[in-house]
């Protein structure tokens, strides 16, 4: 369902798979961090949902959109990884880091999300992979 060309509302469909991916990302925290499964948040917008989570020493917030509407002249069908902080400082949020961004290639796909857009830290993706012309560091899933 679409108001206008360029304002589009979030579908039903796309409203279950991100229902479904939030689920797994309580999964995820619960068991990486500790965490009850209800410790994160999900807050739902017009274009999709952003997924919070403020543990002990760490932040993750994601946004995960059905329509980017154009915004940093990103793809639709997409996760960004808004905000990721650890409180540590070391060679261990690497390691945080690369766990969450495979959680996010693995579930994200299996949800039907498409592409990955990181606006911290700062990453470079792969010419193989990399949408081209974006404003923060995007790349589309294999």
């Amino acid at each position: 369902m679409t108001t206008s060309n360029t304002n589009k509302t979030l579908s039903t469909i796309a409203a279950h798979r991100i229902e479904d991916l939030f689920d797994d990302f309580c999964i995820y925290v619960a068991k990486r961090y500790g965490a009850s499964y209800n410790d994160a948040i999900l807050d739902w917008n017009c274009v999709g949902a952003t997924f919070r989570y403020f543990g002990r020493n760490i932040h993750i917030q994601l946004k995960v959109w059905e329509h980017s509407n154009g915004h940093n002249t990103l793809p639709d069908d997409i996760i960004v990884l808004s905000d990721f902080v650890t409180g540590s400082g070391n060679s261990h949020d690497k390691n945080e880091f690369l766990a969450l961004c495979h959680f996010i290639f693995e579930h994200g796909s299996r949800h039907g999300f498409k592409h990955l857009a990181v606006e911290t830290p700062i990453v470079t993706f792969t010419k193989e992979v990399a949408v081209p012309n974006t404003l923060i560091p995007c790349m589309k899933f294999a």
